[in-house]
Order: C-alpha cells, then structure tokens, then sequence
C-alpha cells in the first residue's frame, strides 16, 4: 500500500513540475494512468451524489452536470457533433448505472455508454461533482473490426489526473473490468489496452 502511494505521489509530483508536457509526455501520461488503475476503487454514492445513481440518460436531470456535459459536446470538431450529437448530447445510449470512483485525485461519477444500435462507437465519462469539473471520452472504431483500432476525442474542463483516470477505467471496462480496482491478474492484462 505505500509502495502504491509513493509511486502515486511521485507521478503527481512529476506532473506538477511539468515533466508530463515534455516530449515523454506519451509515457508519463500511461505511467498516471497505470497507477490510477492501481489506486482507484469503486465506492456505494454517498448520500449528497446519490442522485448520480442512475443511468446515463437520467444524469441530465442534474443542474450541475448539464453544463459542464454541453460544454463537452461543444469542444469535439463540427462533424463528430453532427454525426454523433443526436444520440451523446441528449445520452440517448445504452448504459449501466453510473458508477462511483474513489481515487487519490478526487472523487467522481464516472458514466459510460455506448451508441444505440452501433456499441462499437462508445463515451466515457468522468464528473467531478464537487468542482464541476468534467472529462469526456469519444472512440470510433476506425479499420476493420479486427484491428480494433480507434478515433478518440478527450475533451472537457479536466485535471491530467482526471483523464488519466478516464484512461484506465475505459481500458479496464474494455476487458470487462466493470469494479476497480482490479485484482493484479485483471490489472496486468487491462494495462496494455492503455493507450500509447
């Protein structure tokens, strides 16, 4: 456990200073994300965020969530908004019930979902509902099927350490880690779905 908290420290301290804007940018950014994954748990909502216990859809009947969201939405390029903003800017998706993180950074709702009729093209989202601080996640498959290659849009008013938790919740849900953290053998085969 301290080992977990002094690499963690020690990544935090490393973005402080600004290393994560230098040219390893790449590596430091994986290196927050693969401690997040480390250190960040699911938790019951607590009594003042309950009303962030329900499905995707249902989270815009939160005040404090729908400007943060919209802002969002309105950062992605034009054409993504065209094309995607009929089913993300309402979250009209397909979703499990949000989801509540616990990480050294903060506390969080964290939402997911995914297009009606086409799961490939899928968003994650990471709400801070203390400061309204919100990070966005976008990925559309690109290639065939096979390559699993995507196109990802990060957008929203976020800390690098909020993103870097969107990063390893995302690639952990990918390999059907829905609860954090994740035992060390589940751990070690979601790390490398982080992306580069």
């Amino acid at each position: 456990m301290t080992r977990v908290i002094s690499k963690f420290a020690l990544v935090l301290f490393a973005l402080w200073l600004g290393i994560a804007a230098s040219g390893t940018a790449a590596d430091d950014g994986k290196a927050v994300a693969r401690t997040m994954l480390d250190s960040a748990r699911d938790a019951p909502f607590p009594r003042q965020w309950e009303a962030y216990q329900v499905y995707a859809y249902a989270t815009l009947d939160q005040a404090a969530f729908q400007r943060p969201y919209q802002d969002a939405i309105n950062q992605l390029p034009a054409a993504v908004k065209r094309g995607d903003g009929p089913w993300l800017a309402p979250m009209k998706m397909k979703s499990a019930l949000n989801r509540y993180l616990v990480a050294p950074g903060g506390e969080f709702v964290y939402i997911s979902g995914c297009k009606p009729r086409n799961c490939g093209t899928s968003v994650g989202v990471l709400f801070d509902p203390a400061t309204g601080k919100l990070a966005l996640l976008l990925e559309k498959p690109t290639g065939k099927p096979k390559e699993k290659r995507y196109r990802r849009w990060l957008v929203g008013d976020h800390t690098p350490a909020m993103a870097a938790l969107l990063e390893a919740v995302r690639a952990a849900e990918k390999k059907g880690y829905n609860r954090l953290p994740p035992s060390a053998n589940r751990r070690a085969k979601a790390a490398p779905h982080l992306p580069p």
